[in-house]
């Protein structure tokens, strides 16, 4: 009788403590919380991969607290572009956004070693990388020189690019003028390929194209899929020539004047929801490509050539870029390296 009793005893300690890590209502102290409300002001599309799991993590964010954490939420570049919307959350002008890591760039230099055009293999190294020790120093760094706080790192696919006409080998990049952000690893790494390229937000990217100004634009395949770019240019190459890692990203003031069981639910909500998104990635990416080719698209892959020529290419850029940090580029772009 005394073994069962203990037995029993046992299995709800553990289950009480299981019940305690997940975060599962109920487990978090509210005992006298005031609602707050959170503006969370988006660049994306509400049906990228990104938005929905933000959207999953604001549900569960709001079943853990019960319904005293609230959020005050705009997407698809309502309130502006991605590189407004961060510097609203720097300056506090909104609570949080979701941003690309290559546009913290302008305010932390390091962000280009996260940012370098083939450096993650697949899913798995990337997730090795974010992960882990790459991944914590980063953020601390970004933490440290901006009034910014990295909340999490979505993946929200590799990038492809849609054109007009067919780019079958790296020589047939050579004069297609294709849009490019604002930013200076993308320039430089279109110009590698050999495109002409003209920056421009991403908002303005389908009227660009359907008038012309320009004929291919780069980004992961939910983007020209939920943009309808397959109206415009039915040819898309699997360059995969970058990683598109996006980051929830909070105000650091305000994220520090967050009582501690709310900045707790929160985080346990994110851990949960984003997991889930990087399990999911790999699937959505194929399931955006078969509906593109159910659109009329043609799909290419470069050959083995033209691989081999972009990452001389790209690897000379690796080299020359860290170069310019000092000892800490070359040390964590090696840490990333040893990943794969």
């Amino acid at each position: 009788m005394k073994r069962t009793a203990t037995v029993i005893f046992v299995s709800l300690f553990l289950l009480a403590l299981v019940a305690g890590v997940s975060g599962a209502p109920g487990s978090y102290d509210l005992t006298g919380r005031k609602p707050i409300t959170i503006i969370f002001a988006t660049p994306n599309g509400a049906n990228n991969i990104e938005s929905v799991y933000a959207q999953k993590w604001m549900e569960l964010v709001g079943k853990l607290s019960n319904g005293l954490i609230r959020f005050d939420y705009s997407n698809g570049g309502a309130l502006g572009s991605y590189a407004e919307l961060l510097e609203g959350v720097q300056y506090g002008v909104y609570h949080m956004t979701i941003t690309d890591v290559s546009y913290i760039q302008s305010y932390v230099p390091e962000s280009v070693i996260l940012s370098l055009p083939a450096l993650f293999d697949d899913y798995t190294h990337a997730e090795k990388v974010f992960s882990g020790e790459v991944g914590k120093w980063y953020s601390d760094l970004v933490a440290s020189k901006t009034n910014l706080q990295l909340l999490n790192y979505y993946f929200c696919g590799f990038r492809y690019v849609c054109s007009k006409k067919p780019i079958q080998t790296l020589a047939d990049c050579k004069g297609v003028l294709i849009r490019s952000p604002q930013i200076k690893v993308y320039t430089d790494l279109l110009g590698l390929m050999g495109f002409s390229y003209v920056t421009m937000a991403w908002s303005e990217a389908y009227t660009a194209m359907s008038t012309g100004v320009i004929n291919a634009v780069e980004v992961p395949l939910q983007n020209i899929y939920e943009a309808g770019f397959y109206d415009l240019a039915k040819n898309i190459t699997g360059t995969r020539h970058l990683l598109s890692v996006n980051n929830i990203v909070a105000n650091k003031n305000f994220w520090a004047g967050v009582p501690a069981v709310y900045r707790q639910i929160m985080a346990d909500a994110l851990k949960q929801t984003t997991d889930d998104e990087h399990q999911a990635i790999a699937a959505t990416e194929a399931n955006y490509l078969t509906k593109l080719k159910e659109k009329g698209v043609t799909y290419y892959e470069f050959p083995a050539a033209s691989r081999k020529e972009l990452t001389q290419r790209f690897t000379t850029y690796w080299n020359a870029q860290v170069a310019s940090l000092g000892p800490v580029g070359t040390t964590y772009l090696n840490k990333i390296i040893d990943l794969k």
